[in-house]
């Protein structure tokens, strides 16, 4: 996302020679170290209360390759609230499992005789090996609720209804509630094929249950050396981060879910950045478990949800499977109490922080049909003040767009357009000889073809090409890449269209350019959202597209924005303009933070 670009600091280009080494300006989240931070921290899990009077405790389930520090990281939670580093899990160093029962561990406040609101289970260690590890069918038992504490686990068989100990009829407080995936992250490259797999496995059997996820990123120490020194440096380097984007990749979960840590291993004393980076992997857990249960508080009894595996709502068709509403909003917008006129006026009234740039350039790419010139039409009939059609829409299946396009919006009320260039392109399709190319995206990112420019299916455009820009200036190359996808069809995406997209996203990654994933025709994806959009983010189905989409690109599920774009529409909604102006904002911030990232005298981006 835009926050995770920053500048590298003067001091950390002394150290070029250690590659991933390096440390940016910026953090790419912010953090407070101080004590008073860490009490916070504490004070706020430690009052956390869940949602229902069914469920004193989440319950949490530790999954990992053997040695990643799954029950290292609980003992670490424990040290930080006992006051003094201690260790009540079993660790080991070498490559089998010492965790052979499925435990499960309160967290004692102190001295007092009270305990944190979170009970963490531990499990058996993913190997390789078939028969020296966890099985996915135990997992999954855990997940509902059947396995009891002690319970031995059995490499070579999977626990069963008949087997002695089997918790027939769970209740909700029995289940999980969060899973989260502890990975050494000092060793993701070389995670083998089989635990990846295996990994995957669990974290698509967890999403068919709808428990949230979260990756634990360990010895982060061991990732970048810095670190070794002061662990609160975590969020400026970059090789934490390119780790966080390598275990996002592999997993297919969101760098929002990623969180970096440093377990107590070798310590003897507290410190405290350690800490703060175990309390904030806590209340992370807290919150996606709080809003897991949330889904049950409903009007359902207690009875009726002891005996409820899946997550209900009072608005819930059976009928319609996925496609229900939740009570409340899975995410949380900064919309402006001024409502739709406040958000128009924030974003005709940016300005590019550099005087070279007067307008960003946004690039549109999608398959045919996703709904790229909607999109730009919808924004216009937005400021404009009603419904109009001025980039070439279609529905045929062909692209409308032949040539490279910058379309330009003018905001009715002021007579003036706004700062914003919006660039569309010829369609993806999976005939290559009918598609836009890879190399012209490259050539379009560096700013190396105008405007009208008449794309050729067969040949990407070369520097003696007639019209080729040889030496672009900043303000000629693309600030951000918006990627257009059809939100109602995701599941069926082509294998070739989804490799074509996510090149053209390598080739952004390469420039260090912000992408965002608009998911159109979200009307489509539920049946609730066709009278009015404002209820998106209560929607279950549209929840679980943008998850698809995020594990078939790759991207984080908080740089996807759900949009409705006019398309057989007359006049103008309240509701669909707000969604295409927050949509609209969101690029905005990124083209900015990427500008940002340029003193006032450069003129052009740094080819890698």
């Amino acid at each position: 996302m835009g926050g995770f670009l920053a500048k590298e600091s003067p001091a950390s280009q002394e150290e070029t020679s250690k590659g991933a080494h390096r440390m940016l300006v910026e953090p790419w989240r912010t953090t407070d170290w101080t004590p008073q931070g860490r009490k916070r921290l504490m004070d706020e899990i430690a009052a956390y209360n869940p949602p229902l009077n069914s469920v004193e405790k989440i319950r949490v389930l530790l999954v990992g390759q053997v040695g990643a520090g799954k029950s290292s990281f609980f003992n670490s939670v424990n040290s930080v609230f006992r006051n003094h580093v201690r260790s009540q899990a079993m660790v080991g160093v070498h490559d089998t499992s010492v965790t052979w029962k499925y435990r499960t561990y309160p967290v004692r406040l102190g001295s007092k005789n009270k305990t944190l609101p979170i009970t963490f289970c531990d499990t058996m260690g993913l190997e390789e090996r078939e028969f020296a590890s966890l099985k996915i069918d135990d997992v999954i038992n855990i997940l509902k609720g059947h396995v009891p504490d002690w319970y031995q686990f059995n490499p070579h068989a999977a626990m069963q209804p008949d087997t002695p100990g089997y918790i027939v009829s769970p209740s909700l407080k029995d289940k999980i509630h969060c899973v989260v995936f502890v990975i050494d992250g000092s060793k993701l490259e070389i995670l083998s094929e089989k635990v990846e797999q295996k990994l995957k496995t669990l974290r698509q059997k967890a999403k068919e249950l709808d428990v949230p996820q979260i990756i634990l990123l360990t010895k982060v120490d061991e990732i970048c050396s810095p670190l070794k020194e002061n662990i609160s440096d975590v969020y400026r380097s970059r090789a934490i981060l390119e780790q966080m984007q390598v275990a996002s990749g592999k997993l297919g979960i969101p760098l929002s879910l990623i969180v970096p840590i440093k377990n107590y291993c070798s310590e003897l004393e507290l410190k405290n950045d350690i800490d703060i980076l175990i309390l904030i992997a806590v209340r992370q857990m807290i919150r996606l478990a709080d809003s897991y249960l949330d889904n049950f508080r409903l009007a359902e009894s207690d009875m009726a949800m002891r005996n409820s595996s899946r997550r209900k709502s009072p608005h819930s068709e059976t009928s319609k499977g996925a496609d229900c509403m939740l009570e409340k909003p899975w995410r949380l917008i900064d919309q402006p109490s001024g409502g739709r006129k406040q958000l128009m006026d924030e974003i005709a009234e940016f300005k590019p922080p550099l005087n070279s740039v007067q307008k960003i350039r946004v690039l549109f790419v999608g398959q045919i049909g996703a709904g790229k010139s909607s999109f730009f039409n919808s924004v216009d009939s937005v400021f404009c003040g009603h419904v109009i059609n001025n980039a070439p829409a279609g529905a045929d299946g062909k692209s409308v767009t032949k040539k490279y396009r910058t379309y330009e919006v003018k905001n009715r009320s002021t007579g003036k357009p706004l700062p914003i260039l919006f660039c569309d392109t010829m369609g993806l399709e999976e005939r290559e000889l009918a598609s836009l190319r890879t190399d012209d995206v490259i050539s379009i990112l560096k700013g190396h073809i105008p405007d009208g420019y008449q794309f050729n299916p067969i040949a990407a455009m070369q520097p003696n090409t007639p019209g080729y820009i040889k030496s672009p200036s900043l303000k000629e190359e693309i600030h951000c890449v918006v990627f257009v996808v059809d939100g109602s069809n995701i599941e069926i995406l082509p294998e070739k269209m989804e490799t074509k997209l996510k090149e053209i996203r390598e080739k952004a990654n390469e420039f260090e350019l912000p992408q965002l994933v608009l998911l159109t025709k979200v009307d489509e994806i539920s049946s609730f959202l066709k009278e009015d959009v404002s209820d998106v983010y209560k929607s279950q189905a549209v929840k679980q597209k943008m998850e698809t989409a995020s594990g078939k690109l790759g991207i984080p599920l908080s740089q996807i924005v759900p949009v409705k774009d006019y398309c057989s529409e007359v006049e103008l909604k309240d509701d669909v303009d707000i969604l295409i102006l927050l949509a609209l904002r969101q690029i905005v911030r990124f083209a900015q933070r990427y500008l940002e990232n340029f003193s006032s005298n450069q003129s052009a981006v740094v080819e890698p």
